[in-house]
């Protein structure tokens, strides 16, 4: 398979405040010679130094599962990866190199790497989460506390939730949980609480 010049800057500076970009990756579909449903995944490896010279660490993923021929990924997961996966030290310039992997089966091929310069950050990565939402804050999305899905897959959330001192007694105790910080959805057994706020 061929992974195609994703086209970012000379150096890559990923901050807090762009770590929700997306660079889309596209390649060229690889070729076995006989119809098969392959799967495509974006690796990545840090290039480090040491007294030996530069050495490569080992490829982690940064999603996988595709079928067509191109995947967006957000510089967070990008920044997630180097840093807390593979080590790479925060706010200095390292060497990554990227891979396009196609699975069929268990046998994995890999395309030549793209290396890129990038300056990671030392931000968390802001994982999937839901806003809850209650009596505990007025109501207000702009106090309510979120729980993550840490695994990424949609299934659970968690998270800890400071209701306050008098959450049971001094309020109706109820609580949603939205996707957004707005009502555009949310997530409730409708007759469960009654909803104490006004839009």
């Amino acid at each position: 398979p061929i992974l195609h010049d994703p086209g970012f800057p000379e150096v890559l500076t990923i901050t807090p405040s762009n770590q929700s970009e997306e660079v889309c990756f596209t390649w060229d579909a690889a070729d076995m010679g006989f119809g098969s449903q392959l799967n495509y995944a974006i690796e990545v490896s840090v290039l480090k130094t040491d007294e030996d010279g530069e050495v490569e660490t080992e490829k982690v993923s940064l999603g996988g599962g595709v079928s067509a021929t191109s995947t967006k990924i957000k510089y967070e997961d990008i920044n997630y990866a180097v840093v807390q996966t593979l080590g790479a030290e925060p706010e200095k310039e390292v060497k990554v190199n990227f891979y396009l992997k196609a699975s069929l089966g268990v046998r994995p091929f890999y395309s030549a790497p793209v290396m890129q310069k990038v300056v990671p950050t030392n931000a968390p990565k802001m994982f999937p989460h839901l806003y809850f939402i209650g009596s505990y804050c007025t109501w207000n999305h702009t106090k309510s506390q979120l729980m993550y899905d840490h695994s990424e897959n949609g299934l659970k959330y968690q998270g800890i939730i400071d209701f306050g001192e008098n959450w049971m007694t001094t309020t109706k105790g109820g609580f949603k949980l939205t996707p957004k910080a707005d009502w555009s959805g949310e997530y409730a057994e409708p007759e469960a609480w009654e909803k104490d706020y006004t839009d």
